[in-house]
């Protein structure tokens, strides 16, 4: 691949064998291509690499991904909304 504002050039990996929920990393990246594995790409001149060391599929333990007692949902509107506390 090669980069459209510096010209450099750089090597991307990508594998259909695993998903992942898409993040802020892999949002810049086309998800036809699948997951990346190793990439690198520059921001305002901030060169970030990235590469799996490991996969590792295991079972998650019961009761990890609980909703906390006192949960209330909220809707993207009153999120947004709610007073910030600096």
């Amino acid at each position: 691949m090669r980069d459209k504002l510096s010209a450099d050039s750089t090597e991307a990996w990508f594998t259909h064998d695993v998903l992942i929920p898409p993040n802020s990393l892999t949002s810049i990246l086309n998800p036809s291509l699948g997951v990346p594995l190793v990439f690198s790409y520059n921001q305002n001149g901030i060169i970030t690499k990235t590469s799996i060391k490991q996969i590792k599929f295991e079972t998650v333990p019961e009761g990890v991904f609980t909703v906390p007692t006192g949960y209330t949902p909220l809707t993207p509107k009153q999120l947004k909304e709610m007073p910030v506390d600096n």
